[in-house]
C-alpha cells in the first residue's frame, strides 16, 4: 500500500472516505458497513480488492474486480463485518471487462 502516493479523494466514494492514486490504488472506509459505490473511471485495468477489518487489522476477503469500461462499482462489506476498509490496487490481470452496467456488488 503506497499511502505516500495517495491523496484525499472523498469525491470518489459514496461514503466520502477515500484516499486514492486514481487508476492505481484506492483505500475506502465504510464506517457503518453496508455498501459503497466507488468511481473507477481512471482505472483501465483489473483491480485486486482486499477487505480489512479496521478493529483487528485482519484481512477478511480478497478478489479481483474488472474495471476496463466501468465508471463506478458497488462494493459490499463481507458478511459478519459491521465496518470495513477496502483496498483496491491495479494488478497484472488484463482480462477484458465482461460486465454490463458495471455495477456489480461484491
Amino acid at each position: 500500500m503506497n499511502l505516500a502516493a495517495m491523496t484525499p479523494r472523498n469525491d470518489l466514494a459514496s461514503t466520502q472516505y477515500c484516499l486514492a492514486d486514481p487508476g492505481k490504488e484506492y483505500l475506502v472506509y465504510l464506517p457503518e458497513g453496508g455498501e459503497v459505490t466507488v468511481d473507477l473511471t481512471a482505472a483501465s485495468r483489473t483491480l485486486a480488492v482486499e477487505w480489512f477489518n479496521p478493529r483487528t487489522g485482519a484481512a477478511v476477503g480478497r478478489r479481483h474486480q474488472q474495471s476496463h469500461t466501468c465508471t463506478s462499482v458497488r462494493f459490499r462489506v463481507p458478511a459478519a463485518q459491521s465496518l470495513g476498509i477496502a483496498h483496491m490496487r491495479r494488478c497484472a490481470i488484463r482480462s477484458p471487462c465482461r460486465q454490463r452496467g458495471c455495477a456489480r456488488i461484491l
